[in-house]
């Protein structure tokens, strides 16, 4: 939850001394040429949640299974203001994976067999973003949408082979993977023509 810094210009920025406690306003103003000077017009707010685990079973003395899920899940908006208007982004973002591997040991060599995968929903590019005119008491009143859009999911499989050992006074690890990546679809729509 962030409120950002009113940019100063390059002249203001060569006289810090003057221009050190320049702001934005902490009331609306009824003076809508004014308003996107409130703080709270620009800002940022978002919750994030994040789970992971690590967990790993010992088959045989020299064969352990690892299993490492996570989920992560972003929400909020970034608003900003110019001139007689602010635009607001909605931010929603999912990514959910795993990866599991399994490590052994045969002949001194250290064999590692790999999968990874990924789903991540609603990653860049923004999928709503809603301009706001200022009314002359610096509230907003909904002008248009800016982007408004759908998009699917983006996909990652990757199945991942890793030989590693020594011999005397070399060292080596050699290994192969194979990355499927599925970008999805997007879908804009014509937002001038649709209410808030």
């Amino acid at each position: 939850d962030r409120h950002e810094y009113r940019p100063l210009s390059y002249v203001q920025s060569q006289d810090p001394d003057s221009f050190a406690s320049t702001d934005y306003a902490v009331g609306k103003s009824g003076n809508a040429a004014l308003g996107a000077q409130y703080y709270d017009y620009n800002r940022q707010a978002f919750d994030e949640s994040n789970v992971f685990a690590k967990l790993s079973w010992q088959l045989t003395a020299d064969t352990v299974l690892r299993l490492k899920p996570y989920w992560s899940k972003t929400e909020g908006y970034r608003s900003t203001a110019s001139g007689n208007t602010v635009m607001r982004m909605d931010i929603d973002q999912e990514q959910a994976g795993v990866i599991g591997e399994i490590q052994t040991t045969l002949a001194g060599q250290t064999l590692l067999a790999g999968w990874w995968a990924q789903r991540i929903e609603t990653i860049p590019p923004p999928l709503s973003q809603k301009v706001y005119n200022l009314t002359s008491s610096g509230d907003l009143s909904f002008a248009r949408w800016a982007i408004l859009a759908e998009m699917g999911k983006r996909d990652y499989r990757s199945p991942y082979l890793t030989v590693s050992g020594s011999q005397g006074a070399l060292s080596y690890s050699v290994g192969a993977r194979y990355l499927r990546f599925t970008l999805p679809g997007i879908s804009s729509y014509a937002g001038a023509s649709i209410g808030d």
